[in-house]
């Protein structure tokens, strides 16, 4: 048994739900699932029991729920202590990172040039899930708006069909899906959390393409489009920093898609300093644009 177990635990007797835990955890449910029953099979006994479609705890469960609530505040406890010690030390915010990689680079570069004095470690693609304490903030992408004490959705931007500036549907103000028949598809990588909200979106309204290239990155993407006469999509902003010159991006008018970024932490208690301000930084800068989707300061 360790830590991220016991955090994979609490989530699910939070939510008594497999699938919010795992949008929370930003983990699948399979492994959320699988993570569970390991820890049943290490204590040799069942922790949550089904109650129509709610996850409730058993008294086993619910005895480990207070132990593990327990070692996590201790957790926290220490950071704080080991943090008092260091204070005069130079202070380290740690990110991960899921998407929004050119908009929070161009936020980190004048926040660090304000800041000179605070460190930041950038985490990024890491496929393992999320272990605790691993960061201090946590940016991803869902599909689900949901908000919470310790997780807020920074922005909304919808998902476009791309396509290059000489191609005749970037005439046309809406598209349909129909108009979409007989062009070559270019997709962002399966790893990619993209991939995930539209390769959902394709299947719902029966894409009458032919995906002919997976590419991991933006850039290889954005110039398949441009050069090549292939379609795509991409999102409104979070794609901003690359140049998507030559590129035109047109709404679907048969179900518009939207997908959130939210930003998650390990709770207030424990937050240093520059974790707290840079958290508000990015809520103002956002704000600035008008990106911010509630803003909380």
């Amino acid at each position: 048994m360790d830590l991220q177990q016991l955090v994979y635990f609490s989530k699910v007797a939070e939510f008594q739900n497999i699938s919010k835990a795992a949008e929370v955890l930003y983990v699948t449910q399979p492994a959320l699932t699988r993570a569970i029953k390991k820890l049943e099979e290490e204590l040799d006994c069942p922790l949550f029991q089904r109650r129509g479609k709610a996850l409730v705890l058993t008294e086993n469960g619910k005895l480990l729920q207070q132990r593990a609530q327990e070692l996590m505040q201790m957790m926290r406890n220490v950071k704080n202590e080991v943090g008092a010690l260091n204070s005069n030390k130079r202070q380290i915010v740690t990110v991960q990172l899921r998407c929004i990689f050119g908009l929070f680079m161009d936020v980190l570069g004048r926040f660090m040039k304000e800041n000179p004095d605070i460190e930041f470690r950038v985490l990024q693609d890491d496929d393992s899930g999320i272990n605790f304490g691993d960061y201090d903030l946590l940016l991803f992408p869902t599909s689900n708006p949901v908000q919470s004490r310790s997780r807020e959705i920074l922005l909304k931007e919808e998902v476009f069909i791309a396509m290059s500036d000489a191609d005749p549907l970037a005439q046309k103000a809406e598209l349909k899906v129909e108009d979409l028949q007989g062009h070559p598809y270019v997709s962002i990588g399966e790893k990619r959390m993209f991939y995930q909200t539209t390769s959902t979106h394709r299947k719902q309204l029966r894409f009458p393409v032919e995906i002919t290239a997976y590419c991991d990155g933006m850039t290889a993407v954005r110039n398949l489009v441009r050069d090549w006469g292939y379609v795509s999509q991409m999102p409104q902003y979070t794609w901003s920093k690359t140049d998507l010159s030559g590129i035109t991006l047109r709404p679907l008018s048969d179900a518009r898609l939207y997908r959130y970024v939210c930003m998650t932490w390990n709770g207030d208690t424990h937050m240093n300093q520059a974790t707290k301000q840079f958290k508000n930084y990015l809520y103002q800068y956002l704000a600035e644009r008008e990106l911010l989707y509630r803003h909380k300061l």
